[in-house]
């Protein structure tokens, strides 16, 4: 259902009030310095050519950094990011422009779609999950090429026929419970890994956006250091300053699966606890400040 836009204008800033009464005492050093110093003067951050809604977690990070939005690309700004919602795109002649002003997070992530991110993943790990649906004997994973579709269909192969619009995958054993599917979020800010979201969901939801639950963890606790190195390897492969990743391990295997990149993520997730969306901000927010905000200074 669509919200109407005046009930819009009211929410928003009520969510924004909330976050911040439970946000703000966690942290008071950052957000009161970025709200409160000189009077309220604040930090800009510039977005090109689109701009992060109130469901991204960079939406959340910029307002509790305190820093304004810009929109055109020839203003002058602290921080500039490259923010598009497609899957293979361009870059224009404004975000040129920009890169020779300074560094413009993202610029060089282009390419999100599957079979792109499969190449990188090939490269570097030396495996991966596609496969030659003509060919295949077996089940497989059939999904959309483009980014967030959630649109995964489990078929037997070989098929008669590919679509050109969809990859085909193996179909992964990430299942650590009986009857649980197990996709393991990471956030990744510049060259740091600062916690893993560990979201189930029943099997045959698997491919669903909504979560049973969500919980925080700390990064060793579900990678190897060297699969924390390959990660961000991986990130740097694909141009990925900020945004975060889709994981899978698989459990009779013990390898480990890049599947989605997102330079647009939504976040915190869905059914995670109060506490953990609160920590999970915080670190997102402590991050960026550490990676992004004291180097551009």
């Amino acid at each position: 259902m669509m919200i109407p836009k005046p009930i819009k204008r009211v929410l928003l800033p009520a969510y924004l009030f909330m976050l911040y009464l439970k946000t703000a005492p966690r942290y008071k050093k950052i957000f009161y310095r970025n709200f409160l110093r000189n009077g309220g003067s604040r930090r800009s951050i510039l977005f090109y050519p689109q701009a992060p809604n109130h469901g991204n977690a960079m939406f959340k990070v910029r307002h509790l950094l305190g820093y304004k939005v810009l929109r055109n690309p020839k203003q002058t700004a602290d921080l500039m990011i490259h923010w598009n919602y497609g899957s293979d795109v361009q870059i224009d002649e404004s975000l040129r422009n920009m890169a020779e002003r300074g560094r413009v997070l993202n610029i060089n992530c282009t390419n999100i779609t599957k079979t792109h991110t499969g190449r990188v993943h090939q490269e570097l790990f030396g495996y991966s999950l596609e496969v030659d649906p003509t060919t295949y004997t077996g089940k497989m994973v059939r999904k959309s090429n483009g980014n967030a579709a959630h649109d995964g269909v489990v078929l037997q192969g070989p098929l008669a026929d590919m679509d050109p619009a969809y990859v085909y995958q193996r179909v992964v054993k990430n299942e650590p419970l009986p009857g649980m599917a197990e996709d393991l979020r990471v956030p990744v800010v510049g060259n740091t890994i600062p916690f893993v979201y560990r979201k189930l969901r029943p099997m045959h939801m698997r491919f669903s956006a909504v979560n049973s639950s969500t919980e925080l963890l700390e990064p060793l606790s579900v990678f190897t250091e060297e699969e924390l190195t390959m990660i961000v390897d991986f990130c740097q492969a694909h141009g990925l300053d900020f945004g975060e990743l889709d994981v899978l391990r698989d459990y009779d295997e013990g390898k480990i699966y890049l599947i989605d990149v997102s330079p647009t993520p939504n976040g915190p997730p869905n059914h995670i606890s109060d506490e953990d969306h609160v920590e999970a901000l915080r670190r997102l927010v402590m991050a960026f400040e550490r990676e992004f905000v004291s180097q551009s200074k």
